[in-house]
């Protein structure tokens, strides 16, 4: 019986590469398929002044967000399905999106008032989307969100001041001393084994224990754009202003060596590929008059060498200074394979049941 319930399990789904979503402040979306390493042609529409960026657990939905929109992205087909609106948010460069790893709720931080924010829950059915009445309206400019894998705990980056940590239970905070870098780069990383979360500031990147909000020993120096985290929690990848990428132990924040083979185009963010643990780094845009962007390079995690760089196609740009870019890997579900639903449990109960009847006919 067991056999027959394995079988059907391990047929459901199959491994897809991931691909990788970056956009800039007005250049529009790319996407990037790491299996081919090229381009996938897209129509996506940006809401305005876009900075937010949100992946679904699944990887089927992202989300980008502007102002007080929402544009949802269905990963299989890289089209958009749905749009969300959030009241009261003001036209600013500082609101970020997550997504509760539970899938239920779409945390959206947008400023409400000259230098006050909120914090608005968006529940999730399906494809719809209501938005709830905010449970935090704090002080500060939200520049970067992480939520733990419990969905219980946020910490929430606010420009060049600290860190808010949010009991999503209660929807208390509490203020973390680490200043956060106030060109408003800044995007914090959750460290899901550690649980540990890591915020790229103008010296160094922080690290803080998720169990208590300690704050633990600085790791590196100097001014970072951002930090990711290696699939298996071991190791943090920080790109610095300088545009070097190094990379530490997670846990006891040693170095274990800088990239190799980085071109000398300025370099503003990095994603890390949840599938082979690669690091994708992408460059400093190019001409908003449709020239093209910096170029991508992939970073071997075991050598910890760069390769070739890959050319982003043009109208691929950041007028501002310093570049608010957000990037992120995703791995999308294959189109036409579904997840295991009560469906599928039940057929495979009613197969199960089947074999025992004809096994007790037999006897």
């Amino acid at each position: 019986m067991s056999i027959c319930i394995i079988a059907m399990f391990v047929a459901v789904t199959a491994e897809a590469q991931p691909y990788l979503y970056s956009l800039s402040y007005t250049g529009g979306v790319k996407v990037f398929d790491t299996a081919t390493n090229t381009f996938v042609p897209n129509s996506i529409p940006l809401p305005p002044a876009a900075v937010g960026f949100a992946v679904s657990p699944s990887g089927d939905r992202v989300y980008l967000s502007g102002t007080s929109t929402i544009v949802v992205v269905d990963t299989a087909t890289h089209t958009q399905i749905a749009s969300i609106n959030v009241p009261g948010c003001l036209a600013d460069d500082a609101e970020r999106v997550r997504v509760r790893p539970q899938n239920d709720i779409l945390y959206f931080a947008c400023m409400t008032g000259i230098g006050t924010f909120s914090l608005f829950p968006i529940t999730i059915s399906g494809n719809s989307y209501t938005v709830q009445p905010a449970i935090v309206t704090a002080p500060g400019q939200p520049i970067g969100i992480a939520i733990n894998s419990a969905g219980t705990r946020m910490w929430i980056a606010r420009r060049g001041v600290d860190v808010l940590a949010v009991n999503l239970q209660t929807n208390a905070t509490t203020s973390i001393p680490a200043i956060v870098d106030t060109n408003g780069l800044t995007d914090i990383a959750y460290n899901p084994v550690l649980n540990r979360i890591y915020v790229p500031t103008i010296n160094g990147v922080v690290p803080i224990d998720g169990n208590n909000d300690a704050v633990l020993p600085t790791i590196g120096s100097g001014g970072m754009y951002a930090v990711g985290i290696s699939p298996d929690g071991t190791r943090i990848y920080a790109l610095n202003t300088a545009g070097a990428v190094g990379v530490a132990d997670a846990a006891t924040g040693a170095a274990i060596g800088p990239v190799t083979g980085l071109t000398a185009d300025p370099r503003m963010a990095l994603a890390v590929n949840p599938t082979n643990g690669e690091v994708i780094t992408l460059g400093n845009m190019g001409s908003c008059a449709g020239g093209p962007g910096g170029p991508f390079q992939i970073v071997n995690p075991n050598t910890l060498a760069a390769g070739p760089p890959i050319p982003v196609p043009p109208t691929y740009c950041e007028p501002r200074a310093a570049g608010q870019i957000i990037v992120a890997a995703v791995q999308p579900q294959v189109a036409g394979e579904d997840s295991p639903t009560l469906s599928w449990y039940a057929l495979a109960a009613l197969v199960a049941l089947l074999v025992g009847v004809g096994v007790m006919r037999l006897r």
